[in-house]
């Protein structure tokens, strides 16, 4: 995968105080209580790692096999006379038990399971001192067995609500447990000669941070939410039939638990459109203010952002007026990297996202009648060359600079692409990923295939020419949106971009044996009904596999023919600039790289929330939701659409009627940070990499009246039709979201594995009880609701649909969603989720109803998967 990394010593961990507690009883007094194998173990093995100065650092005491009334004391001694920045960890392993109360104790040693009060330790009275303690940063890891804490023979069903259990009045508190309540295990007896483990949630905690595997970021840390993730990922992967769980608290940011013992690889980061922007002004003040910002970045807690920074002061350093140069490396003086070792660039995975256009000469600029920057300054505006589009260590050759060209009325043209300086973002049109394409020697052998269902669906031509080999594709628009585009003159996107080195043999992996071949995730037929679908209009579906992440269908309409662009000569030239100019924006990945207001669709997340906090736990019980309803902080009254009856509805009559007043409602009452803590389970807020690099989904950080009308997929609200698929595939599988991806191997041309994709779990959105519930709520939307549409006979379909109403004088009026899953008939599994978005220029009626424009497209793509 080709671009530019930047490698560095791992990061030092800041100053403050780190303290941990290791609290482990593996024998009993009491005969009822089975002597435990793996709390000695794993107490030995998460102390060495913590204590290690080289990765955890902390200041490790152990508590090891102690009475009720040690290990009470130990836990006062630590809590106490805490600083506001310590960062503290408590870890217990041992029994848990509940009295006829339903109280949770842990025990120690003497602990007597009729004296519970006398002899154990009771979860509340932790949770107390836990909150008095005023350390502000506070992680709870619980690897307990709470076998004793159920009836013998039950399986469990009673909720012991650890999480809630250990909420108390934290504003900075990250709880872990090693299962859910409803889970448990008995340890067996030991087989002679075997070595003692330990459990296999610390275990893998502990094996993520000593090797570095669970810094999945690259940014040398690992944070409690790396060192978690992982965790779930390694249960996962090994088939434990453990669902660890994480409770946050009020905590903000990351908490560090350990540097990563490995050096690191920082992935390359392009930097922000604003300062593309203000860096592009003619006017001197305006880039100063860019250098103040990008220095101000130098020290950003994402390393991507911060080497961003620096490569662009750099640059501005060497390049611009005096003035701003001298500024520019005045910001870099004040800042060093790491221990001052200066970066070291080194192979990468991802380039930064852009595109290069022709050159200048090629399109004329536009004068459109933008107003003059109106910015004052004793300097008068003067040219500047700034490149921010060309990474370190081009793959090809150094990298072609665009140089940003002076027009009328403080515009720029870059590579023939018109940016106004007075605007607060670059057109998406320039948002992709690219490489130099002038490098002839790219171009002296055919290029790799990308392959769906094992067939190719590029190739290279023999132009006779200098740069010999041309790309050439079959069903190049069907196929665009997945492929990209790889050029002689423009660069390269997507797929052909990320694979670059891998698809002109230059992979290292590859050991000379020529190019090698992507094989991808593509249903053919599922491709095929999604573009078929979406023939005539613009917008976008996405089609995963809920139990892998495989992306089965990615569709952007509008679509275009890379092989129109392919070549050096003036038609392709033509072609590019007809392209880049079509207000349709054919160029633009709308499945990937657009966001949209989700409308309706994204009530499934508000319902997700309602339940798995509790809010309300049965789906056909009334809520508490007047209608209509009056926004708070307002005297606006929020009404339902089409009269719908949605007073007190419940969440199952309220997802099906698509109550506005119910789920803004909830999303207020739940406030903010749950709202965003849920959506973030669903993977908002967070970078997709497909391989191909998704725009964030974001739910946003607002109060009051915007939160409520976020909760109903209106306010702030924008996401990507891959995270709507994203939602839908992990409601489908049972509350587990998978890593979507896109290619399923790498191989050389003669079948040899190169990079072989294995599916990972990227977080448990929901439990499985709230999963089936939402399950039931959606498929009795398809079954007798609106939904009706997307229903297949023979298969359980569940759906819902989605209008999301956009300001007036926007061009649209309405976006049309449709979400849906379908399982196979014999099994009950799921096979399939779909997202479709259609961009319609209709009213807020039948026009603009998911019901009738998106839920066809989605029920095609759904029959044409569960046909295979």
């Amino acid at each position: 995968m080709p671009g530019s990394h930047a490698m560095q010593p791992t990061p030092e961990l800041s100053a403050e105080r780190r303290l941990a507690l290791v609290v482990a009883t593996s024998t009993y007094t009491d005969a009822s209580l089975r002597r435990l194998r793996a709390p000695a173990h794993d107490a030995a093995a998460l102390s060495d790692v913590l204590s290690d100065p080289e990765i955890g650092g902390f200041t490790v005491t152990q508590v090891i096999d102690r009475t009720a009334q040690d290990v009470r004391l130990a836990f006062e001694e630590f809590l106490a006379h805490r600083a506001p920045h310590d960062l503290v960890v408590v870890y217990v392993s041992c029994h848990g038990l509940v009295d006829a109360r339903r109280r949770l104790y842990f025990t120690a040693t003497d602990t007597r399971k009729d004296r519970l009060a006398a002899t154990g330790v009771e979860a509340q009275w932790l949770l107390d001192q836990l909150d008095d303690c005023r350390a502000r940063r506070q992680v709870v890891i619980l690897d307990c067995c709470f076998s004793g804490a159920f009836a013998q023979r039950s399986k469990g069903e009673t909720d012991l609500g650890l999480g809630e259990r250990f909420h108390g009045h934290s504003r900075g508190r990250v709880v872990l447990t090693a299962s859910r309540a409803t889970e448990y295990s008995f340890e067996g007896e030991p087989v002679p000669g075997e070595v003692l483990p330990g459990s296999v949630f610390t275990s893998a905690l502990v094996t993520g941070i000593r090797s570095g595997e669970a810094d999945t970021d690259h940014d040398g840390y690992i944070s409690v939410d790396d060192a978690y993730t992982y965790a779930f990922d390694r249960l996962r992967v090994d088939d434990v039939a453990q669902t660890p769980q994480r409770w946050l608290y009020g905590a903000e940011g990351k908490i560090l638990l350990a540097r990563s013992p490995a050096v690191i690889s920082i992935p390359s980061a392009l930097p922000p459109d604003a300062w593309i922007t203000r860096l592009a002004s003619p006017h001197p003040a305006v880039r100063l203010g860019a250098v103040a910002a990008m220095g101000e970045s130098l020290t950003d807690s994402d390393p991507a952002r911060a080497m961003a920074a620096r490569r662009a002061l750099e640059q501005v350093a060497d390049e611009d007026i005096p003035r701003v140069a001298q500024a520019a490396r005045a910001q870099l003086d004040s800042v060093s990297i790491g221990s001052g070792t200066p970066l070291a660039e080194g192979s990468s995975e991802e380039r930064p996202e852009t595109v290069t256009g022709p050159p200048a000469s090629a399109a004329p600029a536009r004068d459109d009648g933008v107003p003059d920057e109106s910015v004052s300054d004793e300097d008068p505006p003067q040219p500047v060359l700034i490149n921010l589009s060309s990474a370190a260590g081009a793959a090809h050759g150094p990298p072609r600079r665009p140089h940003f060209l002076r027009t009328r009325r403080g515009r720029v043209v870059l590579g023939g692409l018109v940016l106004t300086a007075a605007a607060a973002t670059v057109t998406p049109m320039l948002v992709d990923r690219s490489n130099d394409p002038g490098s002839p020697g790219r171009y002296d052998r055919p290029r790799g295939s990308i392959l769906v269902n094992n067939k190719a669906v590029t190739g290279s031509s023999d132009t006779g020419q200098k740069m010999r080999w041309k790309r050439t594709y079959t069903d190049g628009p069907l196929y665009a949106p997945v492929t990209g585009y790889a050029t002689q003159s423009f660069g390269t996107s997507l797929l052909e971009n990320v694979e670059d080195k891998l698809l002109t043999g230059t992979d290292s992996r590859l050991h000379s044996a020529g190019a090698g071949n992507v094989f991808t995730t593509i249903d053919a037929a599922a491709q095929q009904a999604a573009y078929e679908g979406l023939k005539g209009k613009q917008g976008a579906v996405v089609a995963l596999d809920p139990s892998s992440g495989k992306i089965l269908a990615l569709v952007s309409a509008p679509s275009y023919s890379p092989s129109t662009i392919a070549g050096a000569s003036k038609e392709d030239t033509a072609a590019w600039t007809a392209l880049n100019g079509d207000t349709k924006r054919p160029l633009l990945n709308r499945a990937l790289k657009r966001t949209y207001p989700p409308g309706s669709t994204f009530k499934v997340v508000t319902a997700a929330a309602a339940l798995e906090n509790r809010l309300y736990k049965n789906i056909d019980a009334a809520t508490d939701s007047p209608a209509p309803w009056t926004l708070p902080e307002s005297t606006v009254q929020m009404k339902n659409e089409g009269g719908a009856t949605c007073e007190n509805a419940s969440l199952r009559s309220a997802l099906l009627n698509s109550c506005n007043t119910v789920f803004a409602k909830i999303s207020n009452d739940l406030g903010n940070p749950k709202m965003r803590e849920q959506a973030a389970r669903f993977g908002f807020n967070k970078e997709i990499t497909t391989p191909v690099l998704a725009v964030k989904s974001v739910y946003p950080a607002d109060d009051g009246s915007l939160n409520a009308l976020d909760g109903i997929g209106q306010g702030s609200t924008s996401v990507t039709p891959l995270q709507m698929a994203m939602v839908t595939a992990a409601v489908a599988n049972e509350g587990a979201l998978m890593q979507p991806y896109l290619v399923a191997s790498l191989q050389t041309t003669d079948g040899k594995i190169v990079e072989q994709h294995k599916p990972k779990a990227m977080s448990r959105s929901l439990s499985e009880l709230n999963a089936r519930k939402l399950q039931q709520m959606m498929e009795y939307i398809v079954g007798d609701g609106p939904g009706s549409g997307a229903n297949i006979p023979g298969s359980t379909v569940g759906g819902m649909s989605g209008s999301a109403q956009l300001p007036t004088g926007t061009g649209n009026t309405a976006y049309a969603w449709f979400v849906s899953y379908a399982k196979r008939e014999e099994s009950g599994s799921p096979a399939v989720a779909v997202a479709v978005v259609v961009e319609s220029s209709g009213g807020t009626g039948e026009k603009a109803s998911g019901d009738k424009i998106a839920a066809p497209i989605a029920k095609r793509v759904m029959e044409a998967v569960l046909k295979r």
